[in-house]
């Protein structure tokens, strides 16, 4: 998207051009509107996604937030310590945990045991880092192949595993 708008000077015309499409000059109002909608757009997709999957989760998570036996509300116990035998097993009946919890959500949960509800979120947080971040560790007019987005994307990767690692997040055994 952003290589969209990357302009050319040509001294023989003595105009900026668009490297995507040479039919289009930079200085035109298409390409300004362009340009501004990108930006927007870039911006809103994947932080607006994202922001909006906790927004949904938030206003369930009493109903989606693991209770401890004494049926007392744990909303941090699925953040910060994995002990499962502290939790009450209400979701080993998944019709049930789906009939408790915001239906709705189902395509942000289904995937994940009801301990890790918000684990979407993480999710989307690794999968951004690992397609549009890497941007900013480009060096030079190649910015496919560097050294420090191979570093950076490898310690991104082995972050994620412990995090998969430690949380066990998905509901069936064999996934995690």
């Amino acid at each position: 998207v952003l290589f969209r708008s990357k302009c050319r000077y040509f001294e023989d015309s003595d105009e900026w051009w668009l490297v995507a499409d040479y039919s289009i000059k930079c200085s035109g109002a298409t390409r300004q509107y362009w340009l501004v909608y990108t930006t927007i757009m870039v911006c809103l997709f994947p932080f607006g996604i994202t922001t909006f999957f906790a927004v949904l989760l938030y206003r369930e998570w009493e109903t989606l937030a693991p209770r401890d036996k004494n049926n007392k509300l744990r909303p941090w116990l699925s953040l910060f310590v994995y002990d499962i035998k502290s939790c009450k097993d209400w979701w080993d009946d998944p019709e049930q945990s789906k009939a408790e919890s915001g239906w709705y959500l189902a395509f942000l949960t289904e995937a994940y045991e009801p301990r890790a509800f918000w684990f979407i979120i993480f999710e989307n947080i690794r999968r951004l880092l690992l397609s549009s971040a890497l941007i900013v560790f480009a060096r030079g007019s190649n910015s496919s192949g560097t050294a420090p987005q191979a570093i950076a994307a490898l310690l991104i990767c082995l972050g994620s595993i412990k995090v998969y690692q430690y949380y066990a997040p998905f509901y069936e055994d064999s996934d995690d």
